[in-house]
């Protein structure tokens, strides 16, 4: 990845990575996290992560499995044993099942993710990205590039 274009002041500086995942959501910041523990050089791209969303944090309790360490009890989580969706149209379904779905606040789920991420290693860079180009790298050995 690079910062800056050619042409900017010699302050801007050539980053290399091993993975740039363009999203601070649950998917990217699990893997960054995954990726970084591993020992790769990871950023996550993102402006705006951690966020709230309106749609909250449920967690079906397969989700909840996989991130037990949202129920702990400073992250405000509470569990509830079904959830009700509804559509913008007002029709809904409630769904009840043998484990509990785990409820917590979008942000602090996401606070809890970049934290991780971070803490194995990763950068979060608080950018947007507009394109994306491909280029050869002489520091690749694999052989489609």
């Amino acid at each position: 990845m690079r910062r800056g274009r050619p042409g900017l002041p010699d302050q801007v500086e050539m980053v290399l990575y091993d993975l740039a995942i363009v999203g601070g959501g649950p998917a990217g910041l699990t893997l960054a996290e995954r990726a970084a523990a591993g020992g790769a050089r990871v950023c996550v791209l993102d402006p705006r992560t951690p966020w709230e969303k309106p749609c909250g944090g449920g967690l079906s309790p397969r989700a909840a499995e996989l991130f037990p360490f949202l129920a702990a009890p400073d992250t405000g989580s509470v569990e509830t044993d079904q959830a009700r969706l509804v559509s913008p149209h007002g029709l809904g379904v409630t769904i009840a099942g043998g484990k509990p779905f785990l409820v917590v606040s979008r942000l602090e789920l996401a606070r809890r993710l970049l934290d991780r991420a971070t803490q194995a290693g990763a950068e979060h860079v608080p950018c947007r990205v507009a394109s994306v180009v491909r280029e050869r790298s002489q520091h690749c050995d694999c052989p489609r590039h």
